[in-house]
């Protein structure tokens, strides 16, 4: 073999033996040169196939390898800061803050619905801060049901129930709880919201006809509401019960003198039961509104003095000088009407597009008494048969969400907001 390769690369074969040591260095540089020519047939094998890709392609192929693997360097980089999974629209738990710890649980009421409690440690409910800027280890909760949120929460314990404004359709319900800063961002963990999740049974409501028998009590407890405007939407509510305890979700029937809830109503209609002393309250229409909270017993009796159930009310007046979602005296930049007849739908445009930052006045007239939800902005407005409902709101949160009758189930419109 090796005087035949000698013989090719035009070397001379010695008549004489070749010396062990000068053979193996020939060898070698024989094998370097026949790997060299090698790798330049490849070379040039390669640059034709690429010649004729460019020629099967219209000659665009001009992208180098430098070009492919900055393109992959920018789509790691792209999803490792969570662009995909939409990072922006939560708050990462920052250093400086210790991770909040979330649990719920829920128990059958023994009268009707379900009491949820939340317990959440290293956080605090700050209803007076709402908002406004994150503050390490404040916020509050909110509240979904099968994915759709039902508002924001202040307190420990909430009802949900079959009745009142908040009311749930008979059947099986997921409640999630979300842990929410100031802003109403979520925090998050590694990019996951700190959420959990229980999974309900709501029975129909039947009134039997018999309410509780009232628990008469010497004195009065004093009931203070104040009022505050919510800087996103509403009013933050506070009630300020002294000499009585607002105590959590109750899963036994027990009264006890000195301690209870309240059960709140807006215009004669109820509401709902407030476990503790913060409520936020959005969604209603132009006028005077009547907001009457009334002191129970765990078991639901009136608690009286001389026979005369204990009442706090206050007026909050929603118009042109002060309305729900926005400073007094500003025009809405969009207004959308809407009229409802049957399952008729009568509006200019089905999807709105609003600009970030807009104050929006919706106007809904209806031949049905019902609710206007709007979703995802915690937004819940009664619309009487054959009478304007209006209300207003900050369009702060992009996205697109639905607008609808809730209990006829009709879409009125969307909203996408960018």
């Amino acid at each position: 073999m090796f005087n035949y390769l000698a013989r090719r690369r035009g070397f001379h074969t010695p008549s004489t033996p070749l010396n062990p040591a000068r053979f193996l260095l020939i060898l070698l540089a024989l094998v370097a040169i026949s790997a060299g020519c090698g790798s330049t047939d490849e070379a040039e094998s390669a640059a034709e196939r690429d010649e004729q890709t460019d020629q099967a392609d219209g000659g665009d192929n001009d992208r180098d390898d430098g070009d492919q693997h900055e393109a992959g360097m920018e789509m790691e980089d792209d999803d490792a800061d969570g662009h995909d999974h939409g990072d922006e629209e939560m708050i990462e738990v920052p250093g400086t803050m210790t991770v909040p710890t979330l649990a719920i649980s829920t128990a059958a009421d023994p009268s009707e619905g379900v009491n949820l409690s939340i317990s959440v440690e290293d956080y605090t409910f700050a209803p007076e801060h709402a908002s406004t800027d994150p503050i390490d280890g404040e916020g509050h909760v909110h509240i979904y049901i099968d994915g759709e949120k039902l508002g924001r929460f202040y307190n420990h314990g909430v009802h949900l129930s079959a009745l009142g404004a908040l009311a749930l359709e008979p059947g099986e319900h997921e409640v999630m709880v979300e842990v929410s800063a100031n802003n109403h961002l979520p925090y998050a963990v590694d990019g996951v919201p700190i959420t959990q999740s229980e999974t309900i049974t709501i029975e129909a409501a039947e009134s039997t006809g018999d309410e509780p028998a009232s628990i008469e009590i010497d004195a009065a407890p004093a009931i203070e509401i104040e009022v505050l405007t919510d800087p996103k939407a509403g009013w933050n509510v506070h009630f300020d019960v002294s000499d009585f305890d607002l105590v959590a979700p109750m899963v036994t029937a027990a009264a006890a003198e000195g301690e209870g809830h309240l059960v709140l109503s807006v215009d004669g209609q109820p509401l709902t039961r407030l476990y503790g002393s913060w409520w936020h309250l959005s969604g209603l229409s132009n006028g005077e509104h009547e907001l009457t909270a009334q002191l129970v017993a765990s078991d639901r009796s009136p608690f009286t003095v001389d026979g005369e159930p204990i009442v706090a009310t206050t007026v909050i007046t929603v118009g042109d000088d002060s309305n729900d979602s926005a400073a007094a005296g500003t025009e809405a930049d969009i207004i959308i009407k809407a009229t409802v007849a049957g399952d008729e739908v009568t509006i200019d445009n089905d999807r709105q597009e609003i600009e970030l930052g807009s104050l929006v006045s919706v106007q809904v007239t209806s031949d049905a008494n019902d609710h206007i939800h709007l979703h995802g902005y915690d937004l819940l407005t009664d619309v009487a048969a054959d009478e304007l409902a209006e209300f207003d709101f900050v369009a702060d949160i992009p996205g697109v969400f639905e607008v609808e009758l809730e209990e006829a189930g009709t879409l009125l419109f969307e909203i996408a907001v960018s």
